[in-house]
C-alpha cells in the first residue's frame, strides 16, 4: 500500500518487534532540488565609478523584491514591486566601502543571490 503523507497524516500501530523490511520512505528529485536556474536569469553588476548597482534581466522575469544586506545580515534596503523592466539601477553612493548581499526575489518565491564590493574613490 502507498501513503501520501503530504496529503493527510498517517498512524499506524504495530506490535512490539523488528520490523526491517516492511516500510520505505521515498523522496522524489524535485521535491528536493530547485530546478530553476534563476541565478543565470539575472546578472548583478556594482559600478564603484558611477557608484551604481545595476540588476539585468534579460529574460524579463517578474521580481517581487530586491534586498541588500551587509555581511552582518542589517538590511541595507528593500526594493519591493518593481515593475517589468530588463535592468534596474539603484545608488551605493551612500554606502560605505564594504563587502555586501544582494537578493533578488522572483514572483514565484525563488530567491538568488550575488556578493558585490562596495569601493569609495
Amino acid at each position: 500500500m502507498y501513503y501520501d503523507i503530504k496529503d493527510n497524516p498517517y498512524s499506524l500501530s504495530l506490535q512490539t518487534g523488528l520490523y526491517n523490511d516492511r516500510f520505505e520512505i521515498t523522496f522524489k528529485n524535485y521535491y528536493l532540488s530547485n530546478n530553476s536556474n534563476v541565478k543565470s536569469d539575472f546578472t548583478i553588476v556594482q559600478n564603484n565609478q558611477n557608484q551604481q548597482l545595476t540588476i539585468f534581466n534579460p529574460n524579463k522575469l517578474e521580481i517581487k523584491s530586491v534586498r541588500m544586506f551587509d555581511v552582518l545580515s542589517k538590511k541595507i534596503f528593500d526594493e519591493n514591486n518593481l515593475s517589468l523592466q530588463d535592468s534596474y539601477q539603484f545608488s551605493t553612493a551612500n554606502l560605505s566601502t564594504a563587502v555586501y548581499i544582494v537578493e533578488v526575489t522572483t514572483n514565484d518565491s525563488i530567491k538568488t543571490g550575488q556578493k558585490i564590493i562596495i569601493t569609495k574613490n
